[in-house]
């Protein structure tokens, strides 16, 4: 009986590790980064973009900044900032 109890924990570990694992490598992932600080115009931090970065991404136009409607593929190691606040 125990031997049988041990066997199904055994799998039961197995299987819910696959789905943690199988689940994290699936989903596209967030990042939740850090408010960047202007500082005399300046931003106080960049970010540096990584392998694989695909999205879409704001063009500046007439009208102002507008959200394309393509996915667009960043080559790495390009940096980025927010926009300047609304008041600079």
């Amino acid at each position: 009986m125990r031997k049988i109890q041990c066997r199904r924990l055994t799998l039961y570990v197995a299987l819910t590790l696959i789905g943690f694992a199988a689940g994290c490598g699936s989903n596209p992932r967030v990042v939740m980064i850090p408010p960047i600080e202007w500082v005399d115009g300046v931003p106080t931090d960049l970010l540096k973009i990584g392998p694989g970065m695909t999205g879409r991404v704001y063009v500046h136009t007439a009208e102002g900044w507008v959200l394309s409607d393509n996915k667009v593929t960043l080559p790495e190691g390009w940096l980025a900032s927010p926009p300047p606040p609304k008041d600079q």
